[in-house]
C-alpha cells in the first residue's frame, strides 16, 4: 500500500467507508487513490504535507493502550503501555521538562484510547492539540481551554440529579484549602476570602435556590471591607491580588452559574497544563481535583 494512503487512511479512520474504498482502489491504482485520500484529509482539516504521528498500528493488544518501547542500549525491546480499560490506573500524570515530547505522548494516548471506545475530553491553554481535532468527531474528542471551561469555582458542585454534593460551608473550607495551598495565602488571608464568601452565600439566599457569586463579586466584596490595621490592610490587599490573577488567567471560572459539569466530567478527562502560568495551574488543577472527588466519590474511593 501507498505510504501516504497509508498513513492518511490511519489518521482518518481505518473503519471509515471512504477511507476503505480509497484503500482498495489503491491496489489497482495507487496514483489516483493518493490523490483521493490526500483530498478526503485536506477536506476534514488535516496537514498532509505534515501529518500527525500518532495512534498507527504497532499497537498492544486490543484494550491496552501503547506508550512505546523499551530501548536496552541501541535496542528496542518490547513494546509497553498501560494496561486494559478494566485494570488501568485511574489518574496517570506525565511530567517532563519543556519539549521533552509531553503532550505528544499524551495525544498519542488520546488517539488510541478514543479508538477504544471512549470519549476524551481535553483541557488545554495553547493549541497544541489542533493537529488532532480533525481526526475524530466533536463528541468523541472535546477540547476546552480552561478560560472556556464556563466553571463558577464559588458554586457548591451538583451530582447527576442535580442536588448539591455538601452543604455551602463544606464547599468554602474545601475552597479555603485549595486558596491556601495554591495561591499561598496566609491565615488571615485564608480566613477573609471564607468569610467574605459565607457573606456572600447568606446575602444570596442561595440556601433557598439563589445565583451563587462569581469571582468577581467576591473581589468587589473584598475590597469594599472596611479594614483597620496595617495587617488586615496587607491581607486583604494579597487577597485582591490572588484574585484577580484567577480572572486574569482563567476568565471562564468568572461565571455565575456552571455547566453541568459531571457531565462534562463523565469522559477520560486530559488536563494539559504545559501553556499555563504556575499559580492558575496549580490552582485549577487542585480546584478540578477536589471538584472530581466531590462529584464522583465512588470513583474516588477505587
Amino acid at each position: 500500500m501507498d505510504r501516504q494512503v497509508y498513513i492518511l487512511g490511519e489518521l482518518l479512520g481505518p473503519d471509515d467507508p471512504q477511507v476503505r474504498a480509497i484503500r482498495q482502489l489503491g491496489s489497482v491504482d495507487a496514483p489516483a487513490a493518493s490523490a483521493l485520500m490526500r483530498n478526503l484529509a485536506l477536506q476534514r482539516g488535516i496537514d498532509t504535507d505534515a501529518p500527525p504521528a500518532f495512534g498507527f498500528a504497532d499497537r498492544l493488544d486490543t484494550g491496552h493502550l501503547l506508550l512505546g518501547r523499551i530501548r536496552v542500549g541501541d535496542i528496542l525491546c518490547q513494546k509497553t503501555g498501560l494496561a486494559d480499560k478494566g485494570r488501568r490506573p485511574g489518574h496517570t500524570a506525565i511530567l517532563g521538562r519543556s519539549d521533552s515530547g509531553k503532550s505528544f505522548l499524551t495525544k498519542h494516548i488520546a488517539v488510541q484510547a478514543i479508538r477504544e471506545g471512549e470519549t476524551v475530553l481535553v483541557l488545554a491553554r495553547d493549541r497544541e492539540w489542533r493537529d488532532i481535532l480533525p481526526m475524530f468527531p466533536p463528541e468523541k474528542l472535546l477540547y476546552i481551554e480552561p478560560g472556556d471551561l464556563g466553571i463558577n469555582v464559588l458554586e457548591v458542585p451538583r451530582s447527576a440529579d442535580g442536588k448539591p454534593v455538601m452543604p455551602p460551608e463544606e464547599w468554602v473550607m474545601n475552597l479555603k484549602t485549595v486558596t491556601r495551598s495554591t495561591l499561598f495565602l496566609r491565615d488571615v488571608a485564608s480566613n477573609m476570602f471564607s468569610d467574605t464568601l459565607l457573606d456572600l452565600y447568606a446575602k444570596n439566599n442561595i440556601a433557598n435556590g439563589g445565583d451563587y457569586p462569581c469571582l468577581s463579586r467576591l473581589r468587589d466584596a473584598v475590597v469594599n471591607m472596611p479594614m483597620k490595621g496595617k495587617r488586615l490592610s496587607e491581607a486583604r490587599d494579597t487577597l485582591i491580588n490572588r484574585l484577580d490573577m484567577l480572572i486574569r488567567f482563567l476568565g471562564g471560572l468568572d461565571v455565575i452559574r456552571s455547566r453541568d459539569l459531571h457531565k462534562l466530567f463523565g469522559h477520560s478527562v486530559i488536563l494539559d497544563m504545559s501553556g499555563l502560568e504556575e499559580i492558575p495551574c496549580t490552582f485549577l488543577f487542585e480546584f478540578l481535583t477536589v471538584l472530581l472527588r466531590a462529584v464522583f466519590p465512588a470513583e474516588d474511593e477505587q
